[in-house]
């Protein structure tokens, strides 16, 4: 299962026999509990039943919106909260998720009954587990990682924060909700990735138009306020993943959209659905020089200025990887007008950009 989350492939009615029906029979012998050793250097021991359990808070977890290294990740900090979560036979008062071990079917929140009881079928929820997750996190939101946190290596917290979180949503009593109502579309829009492209499209007219000529050509499936979902057809690209950035074109448009990946999953070995997430539809790319610089050329940095959703007095720009300094303010001119970007944060770190969060002055 691991194995196709990493490449975001579909988790079929097979694997999920072969992973259920070993525990039945295990179960039905009586040893589905029995502590045994997993690997021979591994510490630590598991039973049948654990194994199983992991697998369906894997599952469980979403990890079709997660890079591959956050999926390692996950996966380890499941072995880590796992003995917290509670497993039965029976539906308990705070059971959240519930599976049929013998059907072939992944696990299923409890917002969907069963439409009948089995006595194949377990009901499990993370317990206590939220808590300590969340205590994990305020721990390594001020910069630390507890060394006794096996996670098969070291991590900076800013790595293992969004992990976190994303667990945090996952495992919550109530599901997560979505912040727009999705609405079903069948339209098509033409796709551009990485930050040069991107900057080059929302640098003007004359600029964009070599490259909308080697545009892909996306379906788009549904469309909110936050975004878009779309199918696509063509899994040659080896540049599709989780965190790309992205510059779109609905066909009939008038303007093109920057976004960024954020669910990838393969439905089969020809086809893939991708989530979306729109960072603005108004953004524009400027050339930014450090403060102590002055508008001389030298020490230009390309960036792309978001100018929607953002607080009074704050502005975010996406900056080539690597970019950002919290110990240096920028300066660009746009519509001749001067802008001073004092930096707040580092926002967001993508696969090939990221984004500077900014308190923003504007002089005439």
């Amino acid at each position: 299962m691991k194995w196709v989350e990493y490449r975001y492939g579909p988790i079929g009615e097979d694997l999920w026999r072969g992973l259920g029906q070993p525990y039945l029979a295990a179960e039905a012998a009586g040893f589905a509990n029995q502590p045994v050793q997993l690997y021979p250097a591994q510490p630590g021991l598991t039973s049948v039943a654990q194994q199983y359990l992991h697998a369906l808070i894997f599952y469980s977890s979403s990890m079709d919106n997660l890079m591959p290294i956050e999926i390692e990740l996950a996966d380890r900090l499941i072995t880590h909260f796992q003995a917290g979560f509670v497993f039965s036979n029976d539906c308990l008062r705070d059971s959240v998720y519930w599976v049929d071990a013998a059907s072939g079917v992944p696990p299923t929140r409890l917002a969907k009954q069963p439409g009948q009881l089995l006595k194949t079928q377990r009901f499990f929820s993370p317990g206590p587990t939220p808590q300590a997750l969340n205590e994990l996190t305020r721990v390594v939101e001020r910069g630390q990682v507890p060394v006794d946190l096996n996670l098969g290596g070291e991590y900076p917290p800013k790595v293992l924060l969004p992990v976190l979180r994303h667990l945090a949503t996952y495992w919550a009593p109530e599901p997560p909700q979505r912040e727009h109502p999705r609405h079903a579309v069948k339209t098509r829009i033409a796709v551009l990735q990485g930050f040069d492209d991107c900057f080059t499209v929302f640098a003007g007219d004359v600029a964009r138009l070599g490259k909308e000529r080697t545009a892909e050509s996306w379906v788009v499936e549904n469309v909110s306020l936050g975004g878009f979902g779309a199918g696509v057809d063509d899994l040659g690209a080896e540049w599709l993943k989780i965190g790309v950035l992205l510059c779109m074109h609905p066909e009939g448009g008038e303007n093109w959209v920057l976004g960024v990946v954020r669910r990838y999953n393969k439905d089969s070995d020809t086809h893939a659905s991708v989530g979306i997430q729109a960072l603005s539809k108004y953004a524009q790319s400027v050339e930014l020089r450090a403060r102590t610089a002055g508008f001389s050329a030298t020490g230009a940095v390309p960036g792309i200025w978001l100018r929607e959703g953002n607080a009074t007095g704050e502005t975010r720009v996406v900056l080539p990887p690597g970019s950002f300094d919290v110990r240096e303010s920028l300066e660009f001119e746009h519509d001749d007008r001067s802008y001073l970007l004092t930096p707040i944060e580092l926002a967001e770190t993508g696969s090939n950009f990221e984004i500077g969060h900014y308190r923003e002055h504007v002089a005439d």
